[in-house]
């Protein structure tokens, strides 16, 4: 299945850390207490559950590179 999708199976195992979300010109991650989202000029937003904005919220790098090399692999590399 990893060769088609991101993730686990949605009804077996428990979920992971986040989830991938995206559109055609954004995408956002969202966390247990937080959603991560950013747009196709790399413009990031931090909200909260209820889509509120995060005052001084950093950008969870680790979890961003680790997102960023997840969906890379559904485009080509030259």
């Amino acid at each position: 299945m990893r060769d088609y999708s991101s993730g686990k199976h949605l009804i077996e195992g428990k979920p992971g850390p986040y989830l991938l979300l995206s559109s055609y010109n954004q995408f956002a991650v969202m966390e247990p207490q937080r959603i991560t989202v950013v747009d196709e000029f790399g413009g990031v937003d931090i909200l909260d559950e209820r889509y509120r904005p995060i005052p001084d919220a950093a950008l969870p790098t680790g979890l961003m590179h680790s997102v960023m090399e997840e969906m890379s692999r559904f485009y080509a590399r030259y």
